[in-house]
């Protein structure tokens, strides 16, 4: 097989290297489509980091969602990203509003204001991976019916994992993942989160792993239900299993630093899941 577009492929290296990885284990024939869907994911969360201005962050989402609109309907929109991933959802005969309601989700990212609870963060969280994977598993050729409860922990799952990851990195650019009623918990307010010592949001960092962990292992569960042909879509919970596990084993080290990736040990993982199917 050619080497993939790296219109497509670069963005989803460089940000989702658990989803680039599990790309690698899928059909030939799919993988181009699932680059496109995964980097257009990709260019919709990067958003709040290269703007300083939340409308001008507003913008560019709508600018996406538009894009893609524009695709669907036949038109070259000029963004190769785009054109790939309209070419895919046609074929597959898929509905985009799930990746319009992506961006109107990412504009949370663009505030400071932290989710109120784990409603709303779970909310976010369903919109932003959740639907990824149920995508993911529908252009693979899996059954929407069967895939959905797995998508749905999945998405909380690898949205936990990865995002407190690269929580510090999040918190310096006035981000903040931990719903407010955790924070209260711990004794702090929305503002004084941003500039709390460390150990002070060790809590409900282990707090939300531990929940990241427990949406995990009911997605794990749910893929019994799901074909084989759809579960390449699933192997970046392989990778959540990792993070998820040293995330715990020292939660307050995730407020200070973003470690960096586990490239092989998350490769080995995923090679695994993927053999054992």
């Amino acid at each position: 097989m050619a080497e993939p577009d790296p219109n497509l492929s670069a963005p989803v290296k460089e940000r989702d290297l658990p989803r680039y990885y599990s790309v690698l284990f899928a059909p030939a024939h799919k993988r181009e489509d699932l680059l496109a869907l995964y980097a257009f994911a990709v260019e919709a969360e990067r958003v709040a980091d290269i703007v300083k201005e939340p409308a001008l962050g507003e913008i560019r989402l709508t600018w996406w969602r538009d894009a893609l609109a524009t695709g669907i309907s036949g038109a070259a929109s000029g963004a190769p990203i785009i054109d790939r991933l309209a070419s895919a959802l046609k074929a597959c005969d898929l509905d985009e509003r799930a990746l319009a309601a992506l961006t109107e989700a990412r504009q949370a990212d663009l505030y400071a204001d932290p989710p109120a609870d784990r409603t709303e963060l779970e909310g976010r969280l369903g919109e932003t991976q959740s639907s990824l994977f149920q995508l993911a598993g529908l252009m693979l050729g899996g059954e929407a019916k069967a895939l959905a409860e797995a998508a749905g922990h999945a998405g909380i799952a690898y949205g936990l994992a990865t995002g407190l990851w690269r929580l510090s990195a999040d918190r310096a650019r006035g981000r903040l993942l931990i719903p407010l009623d955790m924070l209260e918990g711990a004794g702090l307010s929305a503002e004084a989160a941003y500039r709390a010592e460390p150990a002070r949001l060790a809590g409900p960092i282990e707090q939300l792993a531990a929940l990241a962990e427990a949406h995990r292992q009911k997605a794990v569960s749910a893929l019994s239900d799901v074909g084989r042909e759809a579960r390449p879509a699933f192997l970046p919970l392989a990778a959540a299993r990792l993070l998820i596990s040293r995330e715990r084993q020292n939660p307050a080290a995730f407020a200070k630093a973003v470690p960096r990736a586990p490239a092989l040990a998350i490769l080995s993982r995923i090679a695994i899941a993927a053999l054992k199917g």
